[in-house]
């Protein structure tokens, strides 16, 4: 769903000499970054992130897109402890951020940088050049350029799991609704892989199909759906703070 892959940058402009002047900052500094609730990844970092948040996809009229669910908030507050500060809980696609992981544009040179010219709304250091004097990526593009390089490349093994996966009629509706305090919390569109499936044929296909790399994304996210709890956790925390707070 390509559409989603996009929808949050605010600006994407094709990455330039008109950009060498200008200063990126910590991931973080953006509200993109601390903000998002649904951000789409790819398999390979499916384990790593499974630490952290529910692996799941995102219903669509096209194919559903895989995405990490990081709050039950609309808003991206009441992450998990340590998100969005630690690098480690960032997605590939918020790893490079403001480089885009995804053209505006369906028909646009795939080997063309684009860049979410987007204001760093709060700033944790002093930045730095996207690129040096001598026209080279700084170290900080860089790095965000690697993120990009590596989600690109792993996006198409993706999206041959997805359709496998819902090809085989491997999918059903995760409902997420829960009353915390005074407020109910719903989340619709949300799929997982059916959970009597596994041990099953088509379970067992997928697997020959894609081998390790398969059995590692599906234990993944398995396992990830455990983080639900998490979630609910960190906007109980938030709504008794607030409790505490008032009186």
């Amino acid at each position: 769903m390509e559409s989603n892959r996009r929808d949050f940058y605010k600006n994407i402009t094709p990455l330039g000499s008109a950009h060498g002047g200008k200063r990126i900052y910590a991931p973080v500094s953006y509200a993109a970054v601390r903000e998002l609730q649904l951000v789409p990844i790819v398999h390979i970092e499916a384990l790593a992130l499974a630490a952290w948040f529910p692996i799941c996809w995102q219903s669509s009229a096209t194919r559903p897109e895989l995405v990490v669910l990081r709050s039950l908030r609309e808003d991206g507050s009441c992450q998990p402890a340590g998100s969005p500060e630690n690098v480690g809980s960032l997605p590939l696609v918020l790893r490079a951020f403001p480089f885009a992981v995804a053209s505006p544009e369906p028909n646009a040179d795939p080997n063309e940088c684009h860049f979410d010219d987007t204001v760093a709304d709060r700033p944790t250091d002093i930045g730095a050049p996207i690129l040096l004097p001598d026209g080279r990526p700084g170290r900080g593009a860089q790095m965000r350029l690697r993120a990009v390089q590596a989600y690109v490349e792993a996006r198409d093994l993706t999206d041959e799991m997805t359709d496998a996966l819902a090809t085989n009629d491997l999918f059903e509706p995760w409902p997420l609704d829960f009353k915390v305090a005074d407020e109910q919390l719903r989340i619709d569109g949300m799929l997982i892989v059916r959970q009597t499936a596994f041990g099953q044929p088509p379970i067992q296909q997928f697997l020959v199909q894609f081998g390790a790399a398969g059995a590692l994304f599906l234990g993944a996210h398995r396992i990830s759906l455990f983080r639900a709890g998490n979630l609910v956790q960190a906007a109980h925390q938030r709504s008794s703070s607030r409790t505490g707070t008032a009186s």
